[in-house]
């Protein structure tokens, strides 16, 4: 067996708790790139590019899963990258 190892991170799986409910039914017609269908899977897919090419499953409790990130920078800003939107799309729930 070989010692060297060539190791590549390739997706990095974050959740998050935006504690607060989010609207879905009208996110899913005010999100470019949303794909909603409650009827086979209770989350929203929302495919975003900025500030990098990722996937975020968003649930009505306001509880998030994002994939496609490879670094660890890139984080934080996608996370508030997606709050900014939903708030300012006026997708919290009161």
């Amino acid at each position: 067996m070989k010692d060297d190892f060539n190791i590549k991170v390739v997706n990095i799986v974050i959740t998050a708790d935006l504690n607060s409910k989010i609207d879905l039914d009208l996110a899913s017609l005010m999100l470019e790139n949303a794909i909603y269908e409650p009827e086979v899977f209770p989350g929203l897919m929302y495919k975003h590019n900025n500030p990098v090419k990722s996937t975020f499953l968003i649930f009505s409790t306001g509880k998030l899963v994002c994939t496609g990130i490879d670094r660890k920078d890139k984080i934080e800003p996608s996370l508030i990258n997606i709050g900014r939107l939903l708030k300012n799309k006026g997708l919290f729930k009161s």
